[in-house]
């Protein structure tokens, strides 16, 4: 049986107190960081990538499975992908419809060269523009997958999904763990495991 933490009920967003287990890795599958919030409300002067990466530390420090410095590296290069994508898709939404010189010069910073000079060239480079970006999406991808792979054991071996988590613990420990178990209380239980472990190894 595992102690529950005392955690402030002022908060509008969990933190790695009072996160469940199974928010956890939702969080690690998809990346939205939205389900850190308590409410759907918008939660002025905070960042939740901040509280996210504060999260993966506490877990890092206590159970030692993430390489902390190489998940967040990670996140971040997704986040900055995803931005990217669309930013240039909706740059090329809007010169689809319409010319627009900001627009251009918005693509051309970011290396997407618009010639507007002829009708044809402006549609073909807008074309090429669409393609290009379009390879985004395999680096947003592997990023996502890069990401993912900190949820396994080690970063080896299958995917440790929430169920098996849970199956894990239960299974060490002997008895069976609610499904509302949190990530602090998860680790707590992974550290009694290995005490166990540790006092039959002396024993032996």
């Amino acid at each position: 049986m595992f102690v529950q933490s005392s955690v402030s009920t002022k908060r509008n967003y969990y933190d790695y107190e009072d996160l469940l287990l199974k928010t956890f890795f939702d969080i690690i599958k998809t990346g939205d960081l939205n389900l850190l919030k308590k409410d759907k409300k918008r939660i002025v002067g905070t960042n939740l990538e901040e509280i996210w990466e504060s999260i993966i530390k506490r877990h890092n420090d206590n159970n030692g499975n993430f390489d902390f410095n190489n998940y967040v590296d990670a996140i971040r290069s997704y986040a900055y992908l995803l931005s990217e994508y669309m930013i240039i898709k909706a740059c090329l939404l809007k010169l689809s419809m319409k010319l627009n010189y900001d627009v251009v010069i918005e693509l051309n910073e970011r290396g997407y060269v618009i010639d507007y000079t002829t009708p044809q060239r402006f549609r073909e480079t807008l074309q090429a523009a669409n393609s290009r970006s379009n390879n985004l999406v395999t680096k947003i991808i592997s990023k996502q997958k890069e990401i993912e792979k900190y949820g396994t054991k080690g970063g080896k071996g299958a995917p440790l999904t929430f169920a098996k988590a849970l199956m894990d613990l239960s299974g060490a420990l002997g008895y069976s763990i609610p499904r509302d178990i949190t990530l602090a209380e998860f680790d707590e239980g992974k550290k009694l495991i290995k005490k166990r472990h540790g006092r039959n190894n002396n024993t032996r």
